[in-house]
């Protein structure tokens, strides 16, 4: 294993990856991707993920999870720290 040959394809293949950028005007949307979720609250986004990334719940369960993190996340310093920057 160590030594071996990882390309692209098998770092995606692996989840290490979402999707392999081959050409300049997807790599531009890549990073334009990439810095808005940059932007975001850290926790929200590995919230998020988390989520994404489930085997295929029951959806009621799910949507519970959801609206008590939603309801958590509204408590969060971040989210008090976006809410007066909006109301500056």
């Amino acid at each position: 294993m160590l030594g071996d040959k990882f390309d692209s394809d098998r770092a995606e293949k692996a989840g290490l990856i979402n999707h392999v950028v081959d050409d300049g005007h997807a790599l531009s949307a890549a990073l334009e991707a990439a810095t808005s979720l940059q932007a975001l609250p850290a926790e929200s986004v590995r919230i998020t993920k988390r989520l994404l990334h489930r085997d295929k719940p029951d959806i009621l369960q799910v949507i519970d999870e959801e609206s008590e993190l939603f309801r958590q996340r509204t408590h969060s310093v971040e989210a008090k720290e976006a809410i007066a920057r909006f109301l500056k």
